[in-house]
């Protein structure tokens, strides 16, 4: 009788083969259906949340699987604290407004920008690269991270450093 290969035989084997090239194009595409896809549901699904909310979408890579990027969605009140693989948006149920705040890219390209000079950096990574540099100052009051959201009791949702 033939014993079956573990999940964990099985991942190592194929670990081993070299993988296909994965073109940047696709995947850029593909990861912003998902990024569609989950704002919509998002905004969907939190008509009644709150006037004003922010949308999350926090990019996953997992060490066991490596070249496996998953995407999570998550919606709150109050202002999220940047981290590495932050996407941030602002939603408005009264104007039905949709805003996009800034993006925190994984932790080799935040350190890749961090110290460029925004002249050598090529024109479409400049305003990443201005996030960037505001994360690592942590210029988190600036305006594109932690700006609080008037509700209709005109509290503000902010995070007081």
């Amino acid at each position: 009788m033939k014993k079956e290969k573990k999940f964990g035989e099985l991942y190592y084997e194929n670990s081993l083969k070299p993988t296909d090239s994965v073109n940047v194009l696709d995947l850029t595409k593909e990861l912003n259906k998902k990024t569609t896809q989950l704002i919509e549901e998002a905004i969907k699904d939190h008509q009644d949340y709150s006037d004003e909310y922010y949308i999350v979408i926090e990019l996953q890579s997992f060490k066991i699987f490596p070249g496996t990027i998953n995407q999570r969605c998550c919606v709150r009140k109050t202002p999220p604290i940047p981290r590495y693989d932050h996407n941030v948006w602002t939603y408005n149920n009264k104007t039905c407004e949709l805003k996009y705040l800034y993006s925190i890219p994984d932790k080799l390209t935040c350190e890749r920008l961090k110290d460029a000079n925004l002249e050598d950096i090529p024109e479409e990574e400049r305003q990443l690269a201005q996030f960037v540099k505001d994360f690592y100052k942590q210029n988190i009051h600036d305006e594109h991270f932690l700006r609080p959201l008037k509700t209709a009791d005109s509290k503000n949702y902010g995070i007081i450093l």
